[in-house]
């Protein structure tokens, strides 16, 4: 499978004959405006699921999706690995089929359906690099956990910059009371205040 590239063929759904070609490492699929793949049936997730290459072979992983993704009628749970001649359902019903094939015709296509074991090993430590290429659902519990992630960090930084704020006003405000002489005005019962 070195060097093949591929492409996926809606053949069924609301943009049947639409091809898209997977030439990058992770081709998303799903309701999202920016997705590689755009679904916009109602069964399909904003981010449904994902194709992607890993040691010079082509994955599906379902990213969590609330209806499912299927590979020749079966659920998958697992990262599993596409041949050509696949076909992909996003949702409970055939709203969204996507047929696997080759981009180039004249490159041999791979039979074999199950990933090998180097491909497993290499997933799970793509996993425990990457938590954001874990499904969502994986996503959310490891948060519920203590594990928080980078949506956790621009709350920091909000939160220091109100309190810089804060501060510099302070600052300004009583510089401007000390500078005009207006601490009898601010609080009248000092002992120099007439």
């Amino acid at each position: 499978m070195v060097g093949d590239r591929y492409q996926a063929k809606v053949i069924t759904g609301q943009a049947v004959g639409a091809v898209y070609p997977i030439y990058k490492t992770e081709v998303i699929i799903g309701r999202n405006p920016v997705a590689d793949i755009p679904a916009q049936e109602g069964d399909v997730s904003r981010r449904h699921a994902v194709i992607f290459r890993l040691n010079d072979e082509v994955h599906l992983r379902d990213e969590g999706s609330t209806n499912g993704t299927f590979l020749n009628g079966q659920r998958v749970t697992d990262p599993v690995l596409l041949k050509v001649g696949d076909k992909i359902r996003l949702g409970s019903r055939e709203t969204l089929v996507i047929e696997l094939e080759p981009f180039n015709t004249t490159k041999k296509e791979n039979t074999s359906q199950k990933p090998s074991q180097s491909s497993l090993a290499a997933i799970e430590a793509a996993r425990r690099e990457d938590p954001g290429r874990l499904p969502r659902n994986q996503r959310l519990t490891e948060k519920k956990q203590g594990k928080s992630g980078k949506g956790a960090n621009i709350w920091w930084i909000l939160f220091l910059l109100a309190g810089s704020i804060l501060c510099l006003a302070a600052f300004l405000f009583f510089w401007y009371i000390d500078t005009n002489f207006l601490w009898c005005w601010l609080v009248p019962v000092l002992p120099a205040c007439p």
